[in-house]
């Protein structure tokens, strides 16, 4: 009886929502099968109506709707066996030891990789002038209320809902946690903590390499980030080199591309080459050496109080794999920045700030640690003088424990001439592949500044989207 008055209740109110009167009905008299069929109805008209809302807001939202179309069309499901090289797992609880493995295999080793005598000096271009953070109720308040209640809870199960609703009662011992943290220069360790999930990128579903880390993190240590983030990016962004535009307001991927564009197609309006280098690292945000990054924060302007919180930050941080129903052993975090924080890209373009120093003949952009180094090339002596740019660049990768991944950086000349030059140019003694086709921050081009490979690709990926789109029940 109880479960008939419950689902008699839905129906009412989903029945008040839509609009229907219940009046001439006879409640009393409806079975309960009368009442499933009629409930199921309105649920097909509630769907039909939410699908309709998500197909108009593409144009004002596409957000909302690549995100529901992503989640119809993808499924988090992994195979019941996995491999990683000639290791197998077939369990739940197997398979996220062996991600864990793995993903904790892309670190520096702070034992056997690390030697923290004779670091060199580093000059950043950055001048923080930083040594203390403004934390205020009022403040905590602000990023409280902004909060996405849509988001789960982090390592501390505290879910953004219940902060977002209690901000007027938790913003006060809050400013007060979070200036203690910085005047000690200690951060608790469960805000150190992440819940990883594998998301598959390409590839065979059953190899763990082919998967990447997403991490969730506590959400009162997010806005303990934001807080910090906001001075210190405010501190520095005006002396950040013009080159880099990744993680920095103002700055995409777009105008990386137009700047590069530019410069190529003049190049080729004045009968010239273009050599561009396209560069590749290992993992590059997960093998940050900690106490690199610490001098280069303090060569940056941080100091005092502010750079012993960066360095507890950073510090002792762990994390722990979960996929469906199963967990894994936490791992260590020996290197790197934190993936899913506000703070880690910043973190990173600041680490890599100095590295245009390496570039005195040519030119670089950059979109984080993804770096495209050109120049127009007139003679042979052109060459060289990029190529002394790529030992420097090779260089500063040794000096700063950075891992190039010379097999998979690309040469490619820029030209619509026929016969063009074809110098070997080489990163760590391996010589670099030329190719006629690269991918350049998602956007497919030729040699020439041609674009037909990249519409094929859309053409392909655009009639495979339209058959899940009917598939799904969208509107054709």
């Amino acid at each position: 009886m109880k479960l008939f008055v419950f689902v008699l209740s839905v129906f009412t109110v989903l029945a008040v929502v839509l609009g229907q009167n219940l009046t001439t009905v006879g409640t009393k008299q409806l079975s309960a099968s009368v009442l499933k069929s009629r409930a199921k109805s309105i649920e097909s008209i509630c769907y039909d109506k939410y699908i309709t809302k998500v197909e108009d807001s593409i144009k004002s939202n596409p957000k909302m709707f690549w995100s529901f179309f992503k989640n119809k069309c993808k499924s988090n499901t992994l195979p019941s066996l996995m491999t990683l090289g000639t290791i197998t797992a077939s369990s739940g609880k197997q398979i996220c030891d062996l991600f864990a493995e793995f993903f904790n295999s892309t670190f520096l080793d702070p034992v056997t990789d690390q030697s923290v005598n004779d670091k060199p000096s580093f000059n950043l271009p950055l001048d923080a002038n930083l040594s203390c953070i403004e934390i205020n109720e009022e403040l905590v308040k602000v990023h409280l209320r902004k909060l996405d209640v849509s988001k789960s809870a982090g390592p501390d199960f505290i879910p953004p809902l219940m902060l977002r609703n209690c901000t007027d009662t938790i913003a006060q011992p809050l400013s007060l946690l979070f200036k203690r943290s910085v005047s000690e220069g200690a951060i608790p360790l469960t805000w150190k903590k992440a819940f990883i999930t594998p998301v598959h990128k390409k590839g065979s579903k059953s190899e763990v390499t082919h998967y990447r880390p997403i991490s969730k993190l506590c959400i009162i240590a997010k806005v303990f980030e934001k807080i910090i983030y906001d001075q210190v990016y405010n501190s520095v962004k005006n002396s950040f080199n013009s080159s880099q535009h990744g993680f920095l307001k103002k700055r995409s991927t777009v105008s990386n591309l137009i700047l590069f564009n530019d410069c190529v197609t003049n190049n080729m309006e004045e009968g010239f080459e273009t050599d561009v280098i396209y560069t590749d690292y290992s993992k590059a945000f997960d093998r940050i050496d900690h106490s690199i990054l610490i001098m280069k924060l303090e060569s940056a302007g941080i100091r005092g109080d502010l750079l012993r919180w960066f360095r507890s930050y950073i510090s002792n941080r762990s994390q722990v794999v979960v996929t469906s129903n199963y967990i894994s052993s936490w791992t260590k975090v020996p290197s790197g920045v934190p993936q899913g924080s506000l703070l880690g890209p910043l973190l990173f373009v600041i680490f890599i700030s100095d590295i245009d120093e390496c570039f005195p003949n040519s030119q670089v952009v950059s979109f984080a640690d993804d770096m495209k180094i050109f120049k127009k090339i007139t003679s042979e002596v052109d060459c060289a003088l990029l190529q002394d740019d790529l030992n420097r660049l090779s260089s500063y990768c040794a000096i700063n424990r950075l891992d190039l991944n010379a097999a998979k950086c690309y040469c490619v000349t820029f030209s619509r001439k026929l016969q063009k030059n074809n110098f070997s140019y080489k990163l760590k003694e391996h010589q670099i592949t030329r190719t006629v086709t690269i991918k350049d921050l998602g956007i497919i081009q030729d040699d020439k500044l041609h674009y037909d490979k990249h519409v094929e690709t859309i053409d392909l990926t655009t009639e495979g989207t339209k058959q899940v789109w009917t598939t799904q029940g969208f509107r054709g």
